[in-house]
């Protein structure tokens, strides 16, 4: 399982106790976010059995952890992306999806034409 922007790993407390070891990989661009979660959300003797996988970028890029994911998560990253940055992290997960993956995402819908990048 691939969660793209895994963050202070709020949710995941409920799903890597549920994934076999070595299942799980996150996605996030700032390590602070995860180390926390780790230290309040998770436990220690619970990463230690599972051995979750953590990568620190701002890409959204999957591919470096050379594995085609089944099931892929994006809960509330591109409600604050751009389009030039959500189509980047489209791409980015997309590369690294097996042909019959799920991915799961939520956004919220903005104006038609926003200014910004990023």
């Amino acid at each position: 399982m691939a969660d793209v922007g895994c963050g202070f790993l709020r949710a995941k407390r409920m799903l890597i106790p549920y994934l076999r070891p070595e299942r799980y990989f996150g996605v996030e661009p700032n390590r602070w976010l995860v180390e926390k979660g780790i230290e309040h959300e998770l436990r220690r003797d619970l990463i230690t059995i599972k051995r979750p996988t953590f990568r620190f970028v701002d890409d959204f890029s999957l591919s470096a952890f050379g594995v085609s994911f089944d099931f892929a998560l994006a809960h509330s990253v591109f409600s604050h992306a751009y389009p030039d940055l959500a189509l980047i992290g489209f791409r980015g997960i997309a590369e690294a999806l097996a042909p019959e993956c799920k991915m799961f995402a939520t956004f919220k819908e903005g104006p038609a034409n926003p200014v910004g990048s990023g």
